[in-house]
């Protein structure tokens, strides 16, 4: 029989989208720098992820999830997903808002190695909604076009599940 995995923690949060991208990091730990010219739709060292997002105008959401072993795939297809390992050394991770600053201690896991499945939904709904919202108005003020966008808010959606690779 299969063991099932459970979740242990979940947060999300809206996140700002500087210059294309946003990213988490491991808070206690000094790791190379992610190249931006290595981004596709993300890039990642042992410590830290940045994520290149679909559009600007919408602030997306990214959650967070701690799992005590490899969670079975989703429900919904991913845009996008990939696989790849992250070193969590005093057990707190934060946003990286790039020019925009960052957000400490967002979601907390107990120190070690894990692997993370970071996945994309929503991005090619969002981006064209967005481009829509362009196309039918001038004014970014109008109330009608503050309404549309701020009904987006978090669709674009970006996950991060965590499992120890001791799991």
């Amino acid at each position: 029989m299969l063991a099932v995995s459970s979740l242990i923690s979940r947060t999300t949060r809206l996140v700002i989208v500087d210059h294309g991208m946003f990213g988490f990091f491991d808070e206690g730990g000094r790791y190379p720098e992610v190249k931006t010219s290595d981004i596709t739709w993300f890039a990642a060292t042992n410590g830290e992820v940045l994520i290149s997002a679909a559009q600007e105008l919408v602030k997306p959401a990214m959650q967070f999830e701690h799992w005590d072993g490899e969670p079975d795939p989703p429900d919904a297809a991913a845009e996008r997903e990939a696989t790849f390992p992250f070193q969590v050394t005093h057990g707190t991770i934060g946003l990286n808002f790039i020019a925009a600053g960052s957000e400490p201690e967002v979601f907390r896991l107990p120190p070690g190695q894990y692997t993370v499945h970071l996945a994309a939904y929503h991005l090619t709904e969002v981006m064209q909604e967005v481009e829509g919202m362009y196309r039918q108005y001038d004014d970014y003020d109008n109330p009608n076009f503050t309404l549309r966008r701020d009904g987006l808010l978090g669709k674009e959606l970006y996950i991060a599940q965590f499992w120890s690779r001791s799991a």
